[in-house]
């Protein structure tokens, strides 16, 4: 293929939102339970489908973070801590009509962060030569 890729927008599946909240404490970039419930509160206030609970993992032998995930009938919400920096990573990832926007302020209300950092994607888009 010879030339820029061009992306076909109005074909659009999915819309990913990625967010980098800066400045959120220690205590809750550890707390797994917390964690559980704003992946709960964020896909309920996105108009997702949870298809199971989440599910978090504990890294141990360094700075000790949370990865969770929640799987989602229109695609899943993850979160990735890193509490030595005062980080946490949010990837929304959905298709059809959802509001991954108002997800995302569910962190952002219930963390106490200094600063937030938002990338949006359109994913799936057929090319055009």
């Amino acid at each position: 293929m010879k030339g820029k890729l061009k992306v076909n927008t109005q074909r659009t599946v999915a819309q990913g939102l990625y967010a980098d909240l800066h400045g959120v404490t220690e205590k809750d970039l550890r707390d797994e339970q917390k964690l559980k419930r704003l992946l709960h509160e964020a896909c309920d206030a996105s108009d997702l489908t949870a298809v199971g609970q989440p599910v978090v993992h504990r890294f141990t032998g360094g700075g000790e973070g949370l990865t969770g995930f929640l799987l989602l009938s229109e695609s899943h919400i993850s979160v990735h801590t890193y509490p030595e920096i005062g980080l946490l990573m949010v990837d929304i990832l959905t298709c059809g009509k959802t509001h991954p926007r108002e997800g995302l302020s569910v962190f952002e209300r219930k963390l106490s962060h200094d600063r937030i950092e938002i990338r949006e994607l359109q994913r799936g888009g057929d090319s055009i030569d």
